[in-house]
């Protein structure tokens, strides 16, 4: 008799907080979906526009209680530029998403067209244009004489020494225009990468497969303070095989 009971009050407790719960629910449902984007430019309007409307379709009308960031980082994989950054439930019946968008940084020339990177190697897009959305003025421009770069540039030993001096300089688009992978005798050991600095110098890293990281922080050091504020404006900086760094005033890469 005492078993009885006692399930009996279990099982009323259960119906009771089950019952109280759907009636949550049903009160706490998604009517608004805020979405909140950082760095817009102007191209990313429209886009953060349909982002919008594609977390809206997942998530209006559903349970406040029950969402979670899933559906979002499912929208997100099909808009590059854009990165969740936060996923906040504002009872009873609005989502705020944050976001933010990636930066142009890199264009990587790929035939007659170009590859859109960001500052991490994020592909964004392709066009037939070096100019940055946000800002109007060119991307960083990377070629090469010989290999496809485009195909791969996230994890070419090129990147990886753009994006040591992109750190060194809090933004390499300042100080570098472009970059040029030349390889004349298709290996490795004879390669050689070729950096345009804004102000006129120019750089030679030789074998930029080998110590990339290195070679990139020997070459911002020597730029930063080895060289005058004429020697800025022309001649080579040489980075050889080991990471030494030498300037020449004649342009011998011309």
């Amino acid at each position: 008799m005492k078993a009885k009971k006692i399930i009996t009050i279990v099982l009323t407790v259960i119906v009771f907080f089950t019952a109280a719960f759907l009636g949550v629910s049903a009160v706490y449902r998604v009517e608004e979906v805020t979405l909140v984007v950082e760095n817009v430019s102007s191209p990313a309007l429209e886009e953060a526009a349909a982002l919008r409307t594609v977390l809206e379709e997942a998530y209006l009308k559903k349970s406040t209680i029950k969402a979670d960031d899933a559906a979002a980082k499912s929208a997100f994989e099909n808009f590059a530029y854009f990165r969740l950054t936060g996923f906040e439930k504002d009872y009873p019946g609005r989502l705020v998403i944050t976001a933010t968008e990636d930066a142009e940084v890199y264009a990587v020339a790929n035939g007659g067209n170009y590859v859109i990177y960001s500052g991490d190697g994020t592909k964004l897009s392709v066009r037939d244009s070096v100019k940055n959305r946000a800002d109007g003025t060119d991307n960083l421009l990377v070629t090469s004489q010989t290999e496809n770069l485009a195909a791969d540039f996230e994890t070419s030993s090129v990147f990886s020494f753009l994006k040591t001096l992109d750190a060194l300089f809090g933004g390499i688009r300042g100080n570098v225009t472009q970059a040029e992978l030349v390889q004349p005798a298709s290996s490795e050991d004879s390669a050689w990468l070729r950096v345009y600095f804004r102000e006129g110098v120019q750089a030679a890293v030789y074998v930029p497969s080998v110590k990339a990281e290195d070679k990139a922080a020997a070459l911002y050091e020597f730029y930063t303070n080895g060289l005058s504020v004429a020697e800025r404006t022309t001649g080579v900086i040489a980075v050889s095989k080991d990471a030494g760094a030498v300037y020449q005033p004649k342009n011998y890469l011309d």
